[in-house]
């Protein structure tokens, strides 16, 4: 599978990659956060709170492009997924028991793939329901609030509202609306609604009220990750210490009214509970306020500047990035598609001399071959074994005029080991038996084997393939004779009346089911031995 094309598979790579910059992204902005309160000059609330933004975002779009890449020799974790377990688990399994194969260094297991697919899926759904219920909740009080609101004035495009309902005041953007709600009580404090307006107005203006939806839907997404909370809580925070420390600097600002201020607001909340739609400050209580009220009283005078915090900010960003291409991990889907298979048939076929077929019986031989272990394992010893004989065999074939395709003939019947007899029935590269080896002019005896002698038994398979060529002219129908017997073959030709090779081995009349098939696949992988890099 190329790296850009997407599947279940790659987004769940992608997803998991993604949980793992997101912990490096939260712990990397508490590291700036601590570094920036013990320098004399520390970065500005905004400068973190853009840096915070940005960590995020380089968590989830650094794993696709690290993917789109190729992934990253340097990750210690692998991912396979296999057709079957084994290239000898059978055609029926390759349907139903897809393993994903799980490698962390010498260490490996393997998991059936729809049990872990059903998992993953499950354990985010459940993510997100933990994350989305309440927010749900909160968003329909929130409406509510809103709702029931009155007009107070319009300033630009915002809307304040008074609430009688209300007791912390909030900014909010609907598509469309901004709207700031505003406590009646405040009514009666002017000094205080006016801190307040602009305290919501500056949300809308630095955009906080848009990029407040951004941050719920990565923690609706990623609900199961700790890290996650952690990094949108800072983030939370830092909106409304950039928001205080913006109102800091306009003329004429009272830090000491502010802080009388919030506290008043505080005071108010102490029985009512909001959630973060509302009011930032009431979610986290004292905490929070005594931090606002401490960076109001302790703004620096000299903050650093922006070119040193977007340094800070660059190597934090290049931190995640290497840590995507170190941890990027492509899950290799050694399955072939029927697509895929049919696009491997239209590259062969003009080089053919067979008249090559993929079907569901080739497919799924493709498949235990080359989406198994054992199969793909089987391939490489028998092609690097097939370098000593495939000269030989070669000028054998252009000799007698024969398909070079013909090479895929030793490698399904032996995988090019020269075997005794003791192994089977048959014995040799071509796994001939013994009346087949003698009637093709071979001497088979307790003293004396011909069967053994490659230059013997390659002349003699050439002798035979030649003669079931040219009674059947029909190659499938001459591997399959090879595979069954030339009597077998006729009779089911006969009761059948068809001399299509599929059609036999589909009513039973092949000694081996799957030869055919096999011998086709094995044509289409030496034709394309990419597919084995």
């Amino acid at each position: 599978m190329a790296p850009w094309e997407m599947s279940g598979l790659t987004i769940a790579n992608l997803y998991l990659c993604a949980n793992l910059l997101l912990v490096a992204a939260a712990g990397s902005l508490a590291a700036i956060r601590a570094l920036s309160a013990s320098l004399p000059r520390p970065l500005t609330y905004r400068h973190l709170l853009v840096m915070g933004r940005v960590l995020g975002l380089t968590a989830l779009l650094a794993p696709p492009l690290a993917l789109w890449r190729g992934g990253s020799g340097l990750s210690p974790l692998r991912a396979q997924v296999w057709s079957a377990p084994s290239m000898h688990a059978g055609t029926a399994a390759v349907s139903g028991t897809a393993q994903i194969e799980l490698g962390l260094n010498a260490q490996h297991v393997s998991l059936s793939l729809n049990a872990l697919a059903g998992s993953t899926s499950l354990l985010f759904v459940l993510g997100v329901f933990i994350a989305v219920w309440p927010l749900l909740s909160e968003a329909r009080a929130t409406l509510r609030a809103v709702r029931n609101a009155h007009l107070l004035r319009r300033l630009g495009r915002v809307r304040v509202l008074v609430s009688d309902r209300e007791h912390v005041p909030f900014a909010i953007w609907i598509p469309g609306h901004c709207l700031i709600v505003l406590p009646a009580a405040l009514l009666l404090r002017p000094a205080d609604l006016r801190l307040a307006l602009r305290h919501e107005a500056q949300h809308h203006r630095a955009r906080d009220t848009r990029y407040l939806y951004v941050m719920l839907l990565g923690r609706a997404l990623f609900g199961l990750n700790p890290a996650v909370h952690w990094l949108t809580r800072q983030l939370f925070e830092l909106q409304e210490f950039a928001c205080d420390e913006e109102l800091a600097r306009r003329k004429g600002h009272c830090a000491r009214a502010y802080c009388s201020c919030l506290l008043r607001v505080a005071e108010s909340t102490l029985a009512t509970k909001q959630g973060q739609l509302r009011s930032f400050m009431t979610s986290h209580h004292g905490f929070a306020l005594a931090r606002r009220i401490e960076a109001a009283l302790q703004r620096p005078a000299r903050p650093l500047r922006a070119p040193a915090a977007t340094g800070i900010g660059v190597l934090g960003v290049a931190l995640l990035a290497i840590l995507s291409a170190a941890s990027a991990t492509p899950v290799r889907d050694r399955r072939l598609s029927r697509s895929d298979a049919e696009r491997l048939e239209a590259a062969t076929q003009g080089s053919s001399a067979f008249p090559l077929k993929v079907n569901d019986a080739v497919l799924r031989q493709l498949n235990l071959l080359l989406g198994t272990p054992d199969g793909r394992a089987f391939l490489n010893s028998s092609i690097a074994r097939m370098r000593d004989f495939q000269p030989g065999i070669r000028q054998e074939l252009k000799r007698h005029v024969l398909p070079t395709e013909l090479l895929a003939v030793p490698l399904v019947e032996s995988g090019y080991r020269n075997l005794a007899p003791k192994v089977g029935p048959g014995a040799g590269l071509w796994m001939f038996v013994a009346p087949t080896a003698r009637a093709n002019g071979l001497k088979v005896s307790a003293d004396w084997d011909q069967r053994l002698d490659v230059r013997a038994e390659t002349q003699a398979a050439m002798h035979l393939l030649s003669d079931l060529q040219r009674r059947f002219r029909d190659w499938p129908l001459a591997l399959m004779a090879y595979n069954s017997g030339i009597a077998r073959v006729q009779a089911g030709i006969e009761a059948t009346r068809s001399r299509d090779a599929w059609t036999l081995y589909r009513l039973g009349y092949g000694n081996d089911p799957d030869y055919l098939a096999r011998t086709m696949a094995v044509i289409l992988i030496l034709a394309n031995p990419r597919l084995l890099d």
